[in-house]
């Protein structure tokens, strides 16, 4: 099921989409209108398409639930959505309805049609089948479609496990990236694209900060769970090339608690690699970027990590060296967003392992998603 997902979705975020040049809806002097004063971003985020159905397959990650759902409108800013998925060996259950509270104003200004892009305020409930409880949240997020296939979907929400002895509350932030499967009725029009696409604008390095699974709070009766983990990065292009050098760090800080006893864990990983940027020029003549670095790639690299933690529940320290071949889909967006999805394989060593005394290679993979910020 795992292998079924990444592969359609990989397969699906990098089938073209289609764009039409001048006029993008026909014989529409409504919509004519609204796309008219829409800022170029939010056509690109489909504010001008009306939505009202989608089928969402969320790109897995280490740390998301990997997950297949539907959202369907039952009024103009009002949506219900099912969705089902599994994390490890659990499988899960879960239902949301969410209200995008700006939509009526935007709408009557004529600056969107109705949809399922925008901010929102969500109620949910979540059930791992086989266990007796259940965790029921609070949401504020903003989802937004990117050119009709992708959707990204970022947000916050205060956590409750029903039934759990102990649990009070959790505050997490999300990050989702995926696959919008819905019907539209117009073709995207370049000309509007290219302010948010970067057509014939060359990027010759960017620093990147993720905003990706930031945050994870849980506080119960007699015991507490923090993790906050931070991730910066930077890309320098080699010269004219479809080559770069990829520089990512990311931190990881977790505190825990139990009655009166304390631990703590500090960790980190490192990667440099090498990105060949394989369709990007193809990508150009279509007119879907510049000469930067949006597009599909394969990368070699090195990734070193490690961390100190108490013995009592985090085992200790340990150092990891792992080369690492990669695939993957970076993607910038107008002036300062970017997100990015790889698949890698490495072969790691622990120089560090207390609990390991015969320093044998180890084989792993991976799956990272990110959205975030970039200058």
């Amino acid at each position: 099921m795992k292998l079924f997902l990444i592969s359609i979705s990989s397969f699906l975020l990098c089938c073209n989409v289609g764009f039409s040049q001048g006029d993008s809806t026909g014989n529409d002097p409504y919509l004519d209108s609204v796309i008219q004063y829409m800022d170029p971003l939010d056509y690109a985020f489909m504010m001008h398409e009306p939505t009202r159905w989608m089928f969402k397959i969320q790109l897995p990650s280490p740390v998301n639930y990997e997950l297949v759902g539907f959202e369907q409108k039952i009024t103009k800013d009002i949506s219900l959505g099912l969705a089902g998925g599994f994390k490890g060996s659990r499988w899960f259950l879960a239902g949301q309805s969410r209200w995008y509270y700006k939509m009526k104003k935007e709408m009557e200004n004529k600056r969107r049609e109705e949809n399922m892009s925008g901010a929102y305020l969500a109620l949910s409930g979540e059930y791992p089948i086989g266990l007796p409880w259940a965790l029921v949240s609070a949401r504020w997020g903003i989802q937004n479609r990117f050119l009709k296939r992708t959707y990204l979907d970022i947000g916050f929400s205060l956590n409750k496990w029903v039934g759990f002895p102990g649990h009070i509350f959790g505050i997490k932030s999300h990050t989702n990236i995926g696959l919008a499967l819905t019907k539209d009725k117009y073709a995207l029009s370049q000309d509007k694209l290219c302010p948010v696409l970067k057509c014939y604008e060359a990027e010759k390095r960017i620093f990147k900060i993720n905003s990706s699974n930031l945050l994870d709070i849980n506080i119960g009766n007699v015991s507490q769970y923090f993790q906050f983990n931070p991730e910066i990065g930077f890309e320098q292009k080699i010269k004219e090339t479809p080559f770069s050098i990829n520089t990512n760090l990311r931190g990881v800080f977790i505190g825990y608690s139990h009655n009166d006893h304390f631990d703590n864990f500090f960790g980190y990983q490192l990667d440099i690699e090498s990105r060949w940027y394989y369709n990007l020029k193809k990508r150009i003549l279509k007119g879907k970027t510049g000469n930067g670095m949006s597009a599909d790639y394969f990368a070699l690299g090195i990734t070193n990590y490690g961390g100190s933690g108490d013995d009592h529940i985090f085992l200790g320290s340990y150092n990891r060296v792992a080369p690492t071949i990669s695939w993957g889909i970076q993607r910038t967006i107008a002036e300062h967003l970017y997100y990015n999805f790889s698949i890698n394989v490495a072969v790691e060593k622990n120089f560090l392992d207390q609990f390991d005394d015969s320093f044998q290679p180890h084989y792993r993979n991976a799956i990272s998603a990110g959205i975030g910020y970039r200058f």
